[in-house]
């Protein structure tokens, strides 16, 4: 008597899977968690500014899009985008991105706080003159309470940084201030967000060289008691050869961070501990 069998196989895995495709090398690149998945954003090697967004539909599980295309044009045919920032608005989590471009020696900003990363609505941000011919180094962009906060920072022939601040909740009716770094730093390694236990607004980490060694300040983004003044920076301690910074919100104080630096011996400095 012959007998048949029937053999059947089923995977629910086989729907899900997506063919893996590995990213482009890219000159910088920013992590960000949304709530409706993940992104990255990233330069290219010719000067756009790409975000990468997780697209269940999508062949390869990302989507992949330019979102500088726009701003290039308007800045003309060489533009490039030299430096970017995003950040989460500490009250709403709506993501602020900063964009900073150069074209024939001319510096643009651009701000987008209408929480796409695939179709920022771009704001250019008026820079005055003294600025516009400098080289650009770094940007950060941070939000809080419906108020904006950008720092640029710029390198002068002579090899010296300078630092520049607004803070507005329009960012094109506003002055920038200049807010000198309290050392000479002749290089800028890291900057990173952030906010001192003692400070009432958000401010920048920088990490530099200046003829000292190595340095690490935090200077708030604007003085809140008078926003003409420059705002004053206080020096923290690093471990030797520090080359990096990052910021993680801390959980014994509300709205500030806590700060690690890389170095030969990693360091943390607790809010409780910093000046």
């Amino acid at each position: 008597m012959k007998t048949t069998a029937a053999l059947k196989l089923s995977s629910d895995l086989m729907q899900n899977f997506k063919a893996l495709r590995p990213a482009a090398v890219e000159k910088d690149m920013q992590a960000v968690c949304r709530d409706d998945g993940k992104a990255f954003l990233s330069i290219s090697d010719d000067g756009r500014l790409f975000v990468t967004a997780e697209r269940e539909q999508s062949a390869a599980g990302w989507e992949r899009t330019d979102i500088s295309a726009g701003i290039r044009g308007d800045c003309g045919t060489d533009a490039k985008v030299v430096s970017f920032s995003v950040n989460a608005d500490r009250d709403t989590a709506v993501p602020v991105l900063a964009a900073a471009l150069s074209a024939n020696g001319k510096q643009s900003i651009y701000l987008s706080s209408s929480g796409s990363m695939t179709q920022p609505l771009w704001i250019p941000v008026t820079l005055p003159e003294e600025i516009q011919a400098l080289a650009f180094h770094d940007i950060s962009v941070s939000s809080y309470q419906g108020k904006v906060i950008i720092t640029a920072y710029y390198q002068k022939p002579n090899g010296r940084i300078e630092r520049y601040s607004l803070s507005s909740a329009n960012p094109e009716h506003t002055q920038w201030i200049h807010a000198p770094l309290p050392t000479d730093f002749s290089s800028i390694t890291d900057t990173k967000l952030g906010r001192a236990s003692y400070s009432r607004v958000d401010g920048t980490y920088t990490l530099g060289m200046s003829g000292n060694g190595c340095q690490l300040l935090f200077t708030p983004a604007y003085n809140y008691y008078d926003p003409e003044l420059a705002p004053a920076s206080s020096r923290l301690l690093l471990p030797c050869k520090a080359d990096a910074v990052s910021t993680l919100p801390s959980p014994a104080a509300p709205n500030a961070t806590d700060v690690f630096v890389r170095g030969k011996k990693g360091m943390c400095f607790p809010v409780k501990s910093m000046p």
